[in-house]
């Protein structure tokens, strides 16, 4: 069975997929850094690409205090 690859990320770095779906990716990486963890290391139908984008959003985003 082969796995069909979905685009996580729309051109301006929006989720289209999830719970935060229509938010910027750069802002949940910054917000609630597990959720973007949970994609990178669970999520089997997300592009190479897109799962790149989000370590990079992961790495260099500011933590926020909440």
């Amino acid at each position: 069975m082969t796995t069909v690859i979905r685009e996580w990320l729309d051109s301006s770095g929006r989720l289209t997929i999830g719970k935060y779906k229509g938010s910027q990716a750069e802002d949940i990486a910054s917000d609630d850094p597990s959720y973007i963890r949970w994609i990178i290391e669970t999520v089997e139908d997300i592009s190479e690409d897109d799962r790149n984008v989000l370590s990079q959003y992961l790495t260099y985003a500011p933590r926020r205090r909440g």
